[in-house]
């Protein structure tokens, strides 16, 4: 018989499977999964629950020991798999041979965060199926694309070698995003902050009107940029509350005769993301999509301009993606540098002046590797699964507690803290010692901040968890 218990964290399910457990008794034997990241909170709870006696007829198993279970039981599995510490020494011994013959990292080679890094680097490599020899491949084309003599960063943009890379990469930025044919995609320059500028430039005239939701740190240096070329409505703002939260679409305070919608979908500093697109009665929308972009899929159609700042899920920085509506180009004002003209990038197919050639080239292996984990709709399962890593453990946590409201939470940035800017510094801290870098919250909210894009792998999730679960250990009473 399948019993299932549905119900939010902290309202007695885990209580009740064990007392379930516990009446079956010792005629049957039990084998208790539960997630990785919650094994050793419900080993406490077995611990103090049942007898030594008791516990013998229980087996408490996470998913990857199940299926070490499996395999060992049922065949498969000839080799006991090496655990943490023994990869960290295997990776150390590596490291010390090739040493000596490292010029860039030679000095960071024996440092406990660098073994951590490889070990990182090196599953983030088998889950994006890339191999030695494709490694190599990757590492020659850097001085000789495809035997022509010639590094991606040295060619001329006009090359037929770059056209083709262009290309192919706008048209793979085009199937993975579904982007339909009434828009263009545009490769520029300037970061997403230079949008700020051109949007207000190519969409309003003197005089005009444009809706600005503000709820965020970029999303208000964009406001107070537009006010330089129109007028700005505040639509919407959450900044009483410290940016904690997405107002809902009843909320939006939309003007008659506004030119555009302006709204930041992912807000990286404060950990909040919009759930929804807001409906603005035929008004273009325009999206600053910098830090979600190819994390789940989008229906472009529904906005007039999309565009991302390529460094969070796309490619080194220098590359901004614009993604618009042709109808809305052509309208600029006459002030309007060439070089931030939609039209004039239009005409030019990018090409008004050197692209940023390399990024583009890495954009398109980013797409590659994207379309081999499934697409953007492979990447959000994988990006809801591991914010639900963490935010489950936040939820249960007595030290650390999330910053965002429920409902407004991101699964891009994860936002929390314990109360105490000095037990936060000391986490820091504590973390780096355990190769987890960067986790220190933006200077203007403070806290920490997990940035959880694309790239980063659920086993970085993982550790997090665990080095949270080990410090609370030691800090909470």
């Amino acid at each position: 018989m399948l019993t299932i218990l549905m119900g939010r964290a902290k309202t007695g399910k885990s209580e009740q499977v064990l007392r379930r457990i516990r009446e079956l008794g010792d005629t049957s034997r039990q084998i208790l999964l539960v997630p990785e990241h919650a094994s050793f909170e419900m080993e406490r709870r077995v611990s103090a629950l049942f007898t030594g006696e008791e516990q013998q007829y229980i087996t408490l198993l996470s998913f990857p020991r199940l299926a070490e279970k499996i395999f060992r039981e049922c065949g498969g599995l000839t080799q006991r798999p090496l655990d943490e510490v023994s990869r960290a020494l295997l990776m150390r011994e590596a490291i010390s041979e090739v040493q000596e013959r490292l010029t860039l990292y030679r000095r960071q080679a024996g440092y406990t965060g660098f073994i951590s890094s490889m070990l990182q680097t090196v599953a983030d490599f088998k889950r994006a199926g890339i191999t030695p020899a494709r490694l190599e491949e990757i590492a020659a084309e850097v001085l000789n694309y495809h035997g022509s003599g010639l590094s991606v960063m040295e060619m001329s943009h006009r090359s037929r070698e770059f056209m083709d890379i262009f290309a192919a990469t706008k048209a793979k930025l085009k199937k993975a995003l579904s982007v339909p044919d009434t828009h263009e995609i545009l490769f520029l320059q300037g970061g997403a902050s230079l949008q700020f500028s051109m949007i207000p430039l190519n969409l309003t005239a003197e005089g005009d009107t444009a809706d600005y939701a503000v709820t965020g740190n970029f999303a208000n240096i964009a406001a107070k940029e537009a006010g330089k070329y129109c007028r700005v409505n505040i639509a919407a703002s959450s900044e009483a509350t410290g940016f904690d939260r997405i107002p809902a679409q009843k909320e939006l305070s939309l003007s008659p005769e506004a030119k555009y919608f302006y709204y930041c979908a992912n807000n990286t500093i404060f950990g909040t993301a919009w759930k929804y697109v807001p409906e603005t009665g035929g008004v273009p929308i325009v999206c600053d999509m910098s830090s979600e972009i190819l994390s789940h899929p989008v229906d472009v159609s529904k906005f007039g301009i999309v565009y991302a700042g390529a460094q969070k899920n796309m490619a080194p920085a220098g590359l901004t993606v614009v993604i618009i509506d042709r109808a809305l180009a052509g309208h600029e004002r006459a002030v309007t540098p060439l070089m931030m003209s939609y039209q004039r990038m239009i005409d030019k197919d990018s090409m008004y002046n050197t692209p940023p050639c390399y990024n583009i080239y890495m954009l398109g292996l980013v797409l590659d590797w994207l379309e081999k984990q499934g697409g953007v709709a492979g990447m959000e399962k994988r990006k809801s699964a591991k914010a639900k890593l963490l935010y489950d453990y936040l939820d249960e946590s007595a030290l650390f507690r999330g910053c965002a409201e429920r409902a407004s939470r991101s699964d891009m940035n994860v936002t929390f803290r314990t109360g105490d800017a000095g037990t936060d510094a000391e986490f820091v801290k504590f973390s780096l010692e355990r190769g987890l870098r960067n986790l220190k919250g933006h200077r203007v909210a403070g806290g920490m901040r997990a940035s959880l894009y694309n790239a980063m792998p659920e086993e970085g999730v993982l550790r997090l968890v665990e080095t949270m679960k080990e410090f609370e250990a030691k800090h909470h009473v």
